[in-house]
């Protein structure tokens, strides 16, 4: 008798902990939809400049474009700007190449 009660807690315990984490995973899903799908997102004018200023020779400017672009992607918590900073950081590098 004891044991059923005991294994009828962990199921009440599990189901409680399975509701929980199903909650929070809604809340988080839903609080990620704060911007609308048509505007640009943060980081994409300073991926902009970055991408603007090898063409003019200003290496230094498209580092300082690069760095406010991780900012913004890195604090949209998304992996779509980080992707897009990387690509903007592989771009430098290859730019770099070219001007040495």
């Amino acid at each position: 008798m004891e044991k059923r009660r005991a294994t009828r807690g962990h199921l009440i315990l599990m189901i409680i902990v399975g509701i929980l984490v199903i909650a929070l995973a809604l809340v988080e899903t839903l609080a990620g939809r704060e911007r609308a799908v048509d505007a640009e997102p943060p980081w994409a004018d300073a991926i902009k400049r970055t991408n603007s200023h090898p063409e003019r020779g200003d290496l230094g400017g498209a580092v300082r474009g690069w760095h406010d672009a991780y900012l913004a992607a890195f604090g949209s918590r998304g992996w779509e700007g980080m992707i897009e900073v990387g690509d903007a950081a592989l771009r430098i590098a290859r730019d770099r190449c070219s001007f040495a």
